[in-house]
């Protein structure tokens, strides 16, 4: 049967309505296309075993539709090598024309980080990548994953040396000793520590003299020492004849056990110290 001019005529508008349509939604698709950026990276926690970062992930949402997240996993690499690298269930939603925010936690241990880079040391500050994956259903293209990166630096805490340089005696009774303590205490890091509080117990001659918290504020910058006064009292009837003499006489040994509270360009952090050895009395 022959094709009437009309109706090519309907062909043709039927064929070019479907082209316009088809392209009107390829553009409908090429504006849903979501976008993410860390807007913050941030150390939850810090100590001698391990770091917690806290990564704020944006994600832009322009479609005209609700955009559920699929999935967001992670890798943090240093000097080429992987750290860490996990995955986690965002189980949000990001509405549509806007946008919403993911943290990211990822936790290192330092006893990793050193069996991974062998030539990293405690004391160190170690530049870091992450890279994020994020894991979208957007609309009309189905499941899309959006890259992202960010690089930054995260300390590898060494405890500080303290020793006691000198045992100054101000009163001495069978019934009470006044004096202070000469420590000196020395930076291995390579970032500057706040010292804010400093608590130790001292034993003399084998014997438990007491202990005390004290205040401080001072700053150390990497490789920086200093030698801080520390008063402390007690009484050396409690502790019999022994100890007596040992404060009469010129050298003892001493054990010093406690810790200092820093504040750090990383955040807080606690060092720890046991020393022993020999120091003179005044």
């Amino acid at each position: 049967m022959a094709i009437s001019l009309f109706d090519r005529f309907i062909a043709a508008a039927a064929l070019l309505c479907a082209v316009f349509l088809s392209g009107c939604q390829t553009a409908g698709v090429s504006k849903a296309v979501a976008s993410a950026r860390i807007t913050g990276a941030s150390v939850q926690a810090l100590s001698l075993q391990k770091v917690d970062l806290l990564f704020d992930v944006e994600i832009t949402n322009p479609s005209e539709a609700d955009l559920p997240l699929r999935d967001l996993s992670y890798k943090i690499a240093a000097e080429g090598q992987v750290l860490i690298e996990d995955h986690v269930a965002p189980n949000a939603i990001i509405p549509a024309n806007g946008r919403g925010t993911i943290q990211v936690p990822a936790s290192i241990r330092y006893a990793a980080v050193l069996g991974i880079l062998k030539n990293v040391r405690p004391g160190s500050v170690l530049a870091y990548t992450a890279d994020i994956m994020v894991g979208t259903d957007a609309p009309l293209l189905g499941a899309v994953r959006v890259p992202i990166s960010y690089r930054g630096e995260l300390p590898i805490p060494a405890v500080p040396d303290v020793r006691l340089v000198g045992f100054d005696v101000d009163a001495l009774s069978f019934d009470r000793v006044a004096a202070s303590l000469r420590l000196h205490i020395r930076n291995n890091n390579e970032f500057d520590i706040d010292l804010e509080r400093l608590g130790l117990k001292l034993a003399l001659g084998g014997k438990s003299i007491g202990d005390t918290t004290q205040p401080q504020s001072l700053k150390l910058r990497p490789g920086e020492a200093v030698v801080v006064s520390i008063p402390i009292a007690f009484s050396p009837r409690s502790l019999g004849i022994g100890a007596f003499n040992v404060l009469i006489g010129r050298e003892a040994p001493y054990g010093v056990v406690g810790s200092v509270d820093v504040e750090t360009r990383f955040g807080m952090l606690t060092l720890p110290f046991n020393e022993k050895g020999y120091t003179p009395i005044y």
